[in-house]
């Protein structure tokens, strides 16, 4: 965190001999002054791939958002906001999806236009599984989405967890 108490995503270039060229910084591009801002990153593209196709994605679910950049130069794509508790805890990013959670939901939004494309709720209504506390999704038609605090029987209680696999939607 920086010194106004915001979260603050540096962005650096590790080189081939493991040092690290610090390339840009980012803060809450709504000026949110909740915490939590870059609580969860995730990253698509690299060094080798077409800077249009490098994509980070920045979770802030202090203020229940969550954020895509071109990672090649820093530049804001968009922004997606949600009511929904904790939005932007978890975020994992496609050439095609920005998904991102809450509490008990993972929603998917192009990465073309930023609108909603799809939105999962949590099979089994266990409001403590942690549904989407982690994700995954290749570029094809299926999602992972993980539900760490998943009971054995509803109601139990034993916890093992659980992985949730999903058909995309087109």
């Amino acid at each position: 965190s920086n010194s106004t108490g915001l979260g603050r995503v540096d962005v650096t270039l590790q080189n081939a001999n493991n040092s690290h060229t610090f390339l840009y910084s980012l803060t809450s591009p709504t000026g949110s002054t909740a915490g939590e801002f870059g609580g969860d990153t995730w990253t698509k593209g690299g060094v080798d791939i077409s800077p249009n196709e490098q994509y980070l994605a920045v979770g802030h679910p202090d203020a229940n958002e969550a954020h895509l950049y071109n990672m090649a130069t820093g530049t804001l794509l968009f922004t997606v906001t949600n009511p929904d508790t904790r939005f932007g805890r978890s975020v994992h990013v496609t050439n095609d999806y920005l998904m991102v959670s809450s509490s008990n939901s993972v929603y998917l939004y192009s990465t073309a236009t930023g609108a909603l494309v799809q939105n999962i709720t949590e099979p089994s209504n266990t409001i403590d599984a942690e549904f989407g506390y982690t994700m995954y999704a290749a570029d094809g038609d299926w999602l992972s989405i993980g539900a760490p605090n998943q009971r054995n029987t509803p109601g139990g209680a034993s916890y093992s967890g659980r992985i949730h696999m999903y058909k995309k939607s087109a």
